[in-house]
């Protein structure tokens, strides 16, 4: 990964295909040189100065003094797979009366802004693998509607669940619980997603319809959770190292990067000297 930083603001920037390549054979090489980013993982019931922190060190061009982020409900963690293919966060659905509670691992899609999970019923491709969590709530809670979305030319169909509160059904990202959400529940899988442990999509558009129920970001804004229906990647480099000194909390083995809510995203801004262009983005 050459960039470390993109920036999308939902509803104002063109939406990003996640097939496409915009390396390019001009772009310079990265200068050489050790710079460091701190982030500090908030300690519940403590004070932001005795949080927990590590440094990660890049050969980049960083600059040198990087700011240090406090890891919180608008700060998550982004996961990757080994080869950094992929990047994915974990979401949780919850249904208080049935007591069912299953945590999904969703790869990030910037194309669309429809969430869907695998369902129970479906038997097929990546749905088979004992290490994809399928959707499995005993009670029937589907809005009546059905979704069908093409992927590479294989489709992905089924039923559109909404949670809402007087359903006691919640989606949530971390601590960023959704009472009233729309999602589909996918009864087969893409063949694309065959070699990925992850058990659907969850779409971070930067566009969308405002107040539409199926876009993650807006409504996370009209529940007035976020203050701003913004939000930014910060994604690792291949070149990436880490190093602990101290009394430090590791990061997790499949680190991929931060996710940043609202206006945390203006408040860690950072602009670097390297940027690959295309004719529609661009990435600092």
């Amino acid at each position: 990964m050459l960039v470390h930083w993109l920036g999308l603001l939902a509803g104002t920037a063109l939406a990003l295909h996640p097939v496409k390549d915009f390396r390019t054979a001009s772009l310079q090489k990265l200068k050489g040189g050790v710079s460091k980013q701190n982030v500090a993982i908030q300690v519940p019931g403590k004070s932001e100065s005795n949080a927990a922190s590590y440094t990660i060190i890049t050969v980049s061009t960083l600059p040198s003094s990087a700011p240090t982020i406090a890891v919180s409900d608008k700060i998550q963690y982004v996961l990757t797979d080994v080869s950094q293919s992929i990047y994915y966060i974990n979401t949780t659905f919850t249904d208080t009366e049935t007591q069912y509670e299953q945590t999904f691992q969703l790869l990030l899609d910037s194309g669309s802004d429809f969430t869907w999970i695998y369902n129970q019923s479906c038997s097929s491709g990546a749905c088979t693998r004992d290490s994809v969590p399928k959707f499995n709530d005993s009670r029937k809670i589907n809005s009546g509607d059905k979704f069908e979305l093409s992927y590479s030319g294989d489709s992905v169909s089924g039923d559109i669940l909404s949670t809402s509160s007087t359903d006691k059904t919640v989606f949530a990202f971390g601590s960023l619980q959704l009472t009233s959400f729309e999602f589909g529940l996918a009864d087969e899988a893409p063949t694309i997603f065959n070699d990925f442990n992850v058990s659907g999509i969850l779409g971070i558009p930067s566009q969308s319809e405002d107040h539409t129920k199926r876009s993650m970001f807006s409504q996370l804004y009209n529940e007035k959770i976020i203050d701003k229906p913004v939000f930014s990647l910060a994604l690792v480099a291949s070149n990436q190292q880490i190093e602990y000194s101290g009394n430090v909390s590791a990061l997790p083995d499949n680190y991929g990067g931060l996710m940043f809510f609202g206006s945390e995203v203006a408040k860690n801004q950072q602009t670097f000297t390297d940027s690959v262009k295309s004719s529609q983005h661009s990435k600092q």
